[in-house]
Formats: C-alpha cells, structure tokens, sequence
C-alpha cells in the first residue's frame, strides 16, 4: 500500500522509536523507507503503519436491482474507489454507487466486513512449516499482520482448508515455472 505526504497514520505498537496509538503525518516517501513527523527514517515498523491506512468499504448487493444495462443481480460485491464510488470488480456497472446512495438504500446493500477476533479469542493461522496453530488474540504486531495477509482462521478446519488451498496452488505455480 502506497502513501502520499499529508497522509495520517498511527502505530499500533510502540518500538522504542515511536509511541503506540500516536499519529504521525507522512513528510516524504511513498513505500518504505517512510519519513514521517517525528524524523525517524527507516524504522523497522513501518509495515505497521500499512495496517492502519483507510481500509475501502466493500458492499453486497442483497437484492437484484434494475440498471441501466439491465438487472444488476444480488450477490455481486461492490469495493469503494478512491473517489468515493462503489464499482464490482468487473466493471459490470461504469458509473458505480454513490456511498450516500448505498446509505439511503440499506434493503439492498450490505457491508461485507472480514471477522477479526477480540482480545483472549482463540484462532488458527497457517506456520511458516505449514502446520496449522492455534493461539490467543492480543492484538499484537504479530496478530495484526497476520489479519493483514488473511492467515486467521476461526476453526482448525478452515485454516487446514486453506493450506491444503495454497500447498496446491504453490505445487502448480512451480510445476508451470520450472
């Protein structure tokens, strides 16, 4: 995720460099190395600070709507642009939604939101050997980037689900890439 100067961001954990929940503004830089407020350059947490950016909102369709190239159907998901449309992914709609007419309209959007445990919830991620773990939510950096990536599970089942998933779609990319 890219930033631009004027961008607001904030720690989640403090590394000795910064303080944990304050806000830095962005002076320089739009990857890594960032130069923020508090003149720290290179500082090894600022893949943290990718966690914190404005997360885009993400609506299904709950019910078939008419539009203008006929019914939009219901299921289809729509991802908030940085223009403060809502379009699907595959551009079935050129004009999107307006956020003030996705509000207006609730009988046929919802928010699609990804569950994150709380505090002392168990949950399963996926090892770096490919096992299957089980630990404890803290909201550490740790249990932050891995909901960042997508690797917690709310069951054993899933997350084996989903490694047997990537192992096979890893096997395939290297047969194909030999």
């Amino acid at each position: 995720m890219n930033f631009k100067v004027g961008d607001k961001i904030k720690m989640l954990e403090s590394c000795g460099m910064v303080k944990k929940d304050q806000e830095y503004i962005v002076k320089g830089g739009s990857e890594e190395p960032l130069y923020v407020d508090a003149n720290i350059d290179k500082c090894f947490c600022t893949k943290l600070w990718q966690l914190t950016k404005k997360q885009m909102k993400k609506y299904r369709l709950l019910k078939d709507i008419p539009g203008i190239e006929g019914i939009i159907k219901a299921g289809l998901i729509f991802t908030e642009n940085s223009g403060g449309k809502f379009h699907q992914k595959e551009n079935v709609i050129d004009n999107g939604f307006s956020h003030e007419f996705i509000q207006n309209n609730p009988e046929f959007f919802g928010e699609v939101t990804r569950w994150k445990p709380e505090d002392v919830d168990r949950f399963y991620y996926i090892h770096i050997n490919g096992e299957v773990e089980e630990t404890v939510w803290y909201n550490t950096a740790i249990d932050q980037l891995l909901h960042s990536f997508g690797n917690y599970f709310k069951t054993y089942e899933l997350a084996g689900k989903a490694r047997d998933g990537i192992q096979a779609y890893l096997l395939q990319f290297h047969e194909e890439n030999l």
